[in-house]
């Protein structure tokens, strides 16, 4: 071989090494990968960490003094007539907490703490259900897109039909038309199930925490069936829903805290007391040690953070107990939601999708021969996929009734 086919050759070679590094094969992600992506990379979910990491550091400052220890240190000249002399002091002061200021800020921000775990577990639920939509709708617009493709040969295979039909002298001109425009049309749809994906893809992104460049291969998830062992029974779901909510716990947790503010806050009007001790040196002539007691009188007893504080407790609690009625109706409502879902999948996903595919089978091979017009060829190729449009309307219902139950009930249960 002459060299300068074997330097043509290796630069082939390495051009496509190139090409094939640079073009890596997507990665494949299925619901359960996606989700542990979100819960790993998601925004909200990593700043809800952040919050957690900020309450512990506030508890362990929680542990420090109200007031800090105070420490005088005094000089001077004394002027006398024998002569100059330094006179020095130093004293000691220490506040005392009459009001426990201390122990109701430590259990404010232990409160805090536990508020801000269950408003992380929260978060973390919101993500996984969000996952969940947001995987549903990305992979049904892949399944539009190929139902598209679809459409376009289909209609493609129709259109080659008519003109056949019509060449031979058994159909007029406008069924070849009219079969054209039926495959343009299904060619535009093609284009928007195109655009359609390219939104959906970016809403996974967005709830996974990916850059916009990585856009994974979905592993289609399967449909969404009620959990064995999980009772169908409204009553028993609102109990259930009111003991593991971890909305309620931090709604909880958050009364807890405001309470703890108001106590210190009123703990912060305590007079202030204080205990101290000193030394101090005239001249050449003294040494003088001696102790106090030092009180405030009692005019400034944090009256704004007082009325303050005690709107903050006020709010909370209010804010609990709406809560807690608001979760009877959010399970009664997504429970509605779940079994209209469950009744339009079945349906949907059963005997009618297969009806509509075989009568389009049918009446196309009929029309081919000539025993069935044009127009029942369309009729049957929209109704073939408008029962495949459904069907995937269907499952992607399903998947967000689900996720509602699952935010309803607190818990992931699909």
């Amino acid at each position: 071989m002459k060299p300068a086919l074997i330097l043509m050759a290796c630069c082939g070679l390495l051009v496509g090494i190139a090409l094939a590094v640079e073009s890596p094969e997507p990665r494949t992600l299925t619901l359960a990968d996606a989700i542990a992506v979100a819960l790993e990379s998601n925004p909200g979910v990593r700043a809800a960490r952040i919050d957690v990491t900020s309450a512990e550091a506030a508890r362990r400052g929680a542990r420090a003094p109200t007031r800090n220890p105070e420490v005088s240190v005094a000089a001077g000249a004394r002027l006398t007539a024998d002569g100059t002399d330094a006179d020095v002091g130093v004293s000691l002061q220490i506040p005392l907490d009459l009001g426990r200021t201390a122990r109701h800020r430590r259990d404010r921000e232990t409160a805090g703490i536990a508020k801000a775990q269950a408003r992380l577990r929260w978060v973390e639920l919101r993500v996984t259900t969000a996952t969940r939509i947001a995987f549903a709708e990305a992979a049904a617009a892949e399944l539009r897109i190929g139902l598209a493709e679809e459409a376009v040969s289909l209609g493609l295979e129709i259109e080659q039909a008519a003109r056949r039909r019509y060449e031979v002298g058994e159909v007029s001109i406008l069924q070849p038309n009219s079969a054209a425009l039926d495959r343009a049309l299904a060619e535009a749809r093609r284009g928007s199930a195109r655009g359609e994906l390219a939104q959906a893809t970016q809403r996974l992104q967005a709830v996974l925490g990916l850059p916009v460049g990585d856009a994974p291969a979905l592993v289609g998830a399967s449909i969404p069936a009620w959990p064995t062992g999980l009772k169908r029974d409204d009553e028993a779901l609102i109990a259930r829903a009111l003991a593991g909510r971890d909305d309620l716990v931090a709604a909880h947790e958050h009364e807890a805290a405001a309470a703890a503010q108001l106590r210190a806050a009123r703990a912060l009007g305590a007079p202030g007391l204080s205990v101290g001790g000193g030394w101090e040196r005239e001249g050449e002539e003294a040494n003088i040690v001696g102790a106090g007691v030092a009180f405030e009188i009692p005019l400034q007893r944090n009256q704004i953070g007082v009325a303050r504080a005690e709107g903050g407790a006020q709010r909370a609690s209010l804010q609990a107990s709406s809560a807690e009625l608001q979760v009877g109706r959010e399970v009664r409502g997504a429970l509605i939601s779940w079994r209209a879902a469950e009744e339009r999948s079945r349906v949907t996903g059963g005997e009618s999708l297969t009806l509509a595919e075989e009568n389009l089978r049918l009446v196309l091979r009929a029309y081919e021969t000539g025993e069935e017009e044009l127009l029942s060829v369309l009729m049957m190729q929209r109704q073939a996929l408008a029962a495949r449009e459904e069907a995937i309307d269907a499952e992607v219902a399903l998947h967000r009734a689900s996720a509602e139950l699952e935010e309803a009930l607190g818990e992931v249960v699909f």
